[in-house]
């Protein structure tokens, strides 16, 4: 078996393979003008001067350990906005993800893509994942979404609940407006433009649409020990400066005197309420 290292000096190498390891048990190093990509899997460590793109369009590529130099680029390709990691867009799965990137130094993520089912609304997206991540800092990584369709804005971020999880978040340039424009042309957040009991602005949040009946979406009451829950799923499309979610708690049906707030982001018991980042679009709540 092949046990020695690789080295990329220049071009692309697509690691395909679909068992083992496609380059051996090998540590890999990828130089300033390669390329490291394909949907194949790589156990030994990585060290990455030029450019990973995972698949050869969109797809997950896995590594050991992996190493981001000074001016080393990721090329991430989106297919579907409504898709979900390694399939929907690219995922890169390392064993450790290393950032030794400086602010005169900067990693750059270049977005690219016109993906399907596209929508000018807030979106997170899940974009690499390790079992440990260190020197991350998102000052010392720039974003080149020159590529991409939409007009939003993006940035980077690890996931607030798991550090070892990093994030492009995108924030449209249009939010409930942009989706009542096709869902709900007529009335407003508290109207029921599609007659199905689900009020405009909670399907939003829910992730419905004018075509479909969105009853079954509707948060779900349940018993756990001496508590009452509430549960539902928000489409993290959703989230943005134009919407707030929150859960209005009584001891009657006349008054509700508590408010929870629901975060944005993926926390735990903050206070009585847990969001779970479903790594798929969606939070449950």
């Amino acid at each position: 078996a092949y046990t020695g290292g690789t080295t990329v000096n220049d071009g692309i190498l697509l690691v395909n393979n679909t068992t083992g390891s496609g380059t051996g048990a090998g540590a890999v190093t990828v130089a300033v003008a390669a390329t490291l990509g394909g949907t194949g899997a790589i156990t030994g460590s990585v060290a990455l001067a030029g450019t990973v793109a995972p698949g050869a369009t969109v797809g997950t590529l896995i590594t050991g350990n992996l190493t981001f130099a000074e001016d080393s680029a990721y090329a991430w390709d989106i297919a579907d906005w409504t898709g979900i990691s390694g399939s929907g867009w690219d995922l890169l799965t390392a064993g450790s993800l290393t950032f030794s990137n400086t602010l005169t130094g900067k990693l750059t993520i270049r977005i690219t893509g016109t993906p399907a089912n596209f929508s000018e609304v807030a979106k997170t997206f899940v974009i690499a994942q390790g079992s440990g991540t260190s020197g991350f800092d998102a000052a010392n990584i720039a974003i080149d979404a020159s590529g991409f369709s939409g007009s939003g804005t993006w940035v980077v971020q690890q996931n607030p609940g798991n550090a070892n999880i990093i994030e492009l978040v995108y924030t449209g340039a249009a939010g409930y407006a942009d989706w009542a424009s096709s869902n709900a042309p007529s009335g407003d957040a508290s109207d029921d433009f599609d007659g199905d009991g689900v009020p405009n602005g909670v399907e939003y949040v829910l992730g419905g649409n004018k075509d479909s009946n969105d009853l079954a979406k509707l948060p779900v009451i349940g018993k756990d020990g001496a508590n009452m829950t509430c549960s539902f799923v928000r489409d993290q499309t959703s989230i943005g400066a134009d919407t707030a979610v929150a859960v209005e708690v009584g001891t009657t049906l006349s008054t509700w005197p508590d408010v929870y707030p629901v975060p944005d982001a993926a926390i735990a018991n903050n206070p009585g309420i847990t969001v779970v980042d479903n790594l798929a679009g969606t939070d449950t709540i």
